[in-house]
């Protein structure tokens, strides 16, 4: 659902500002909105994402992360995974600074 609402607020500003592209940024969890959010908007020409955590596959599959299942789509792993979507947005500007937040 959150993919769902970024979007729609990208579809909002740029009614907005009368402007035809989008830039989006997330941080943590919000990259990974972002990241979604501009693989199904095709308006998001820059993305920026800080704090990106490993890909689904690597959370469901190590002992390191707390992984909740209900988190995903079921058997999308493989299609739509992180470094899917990367690849598929290789036409774009988008940088990732992987290097951890500190928000405290």
């Amino acid at each position: 659902m959150r993919v769902y609402d970024v979007i729609r607020a990208i579809e909002f500003l740029r009614e907005e500002t009368e402007s035809e592209r989008a830039t989006v940024h997330g941080t943590g969890v919000g990259a990974y909105h972002a990241l979604y959010a501009a693989a199904v908007d095709r308006s998001v020409e820059t993305i920026r994402l800080r704090n990106l955590g490993p890909s689904f596959h690597e959370m469901a599959t190590s002992h390191q992360f707390r992984y909740d299942p209900r988190l995903t789509v079921f058997d999308a792993i493989g299609d739509c995974d992180v470094p899917q979507l990367i690849a598929a947005l290789d036409d774009r500007d988008l940088q990732i600074d992987r290097t951890h937040c500190d928000t405290s």
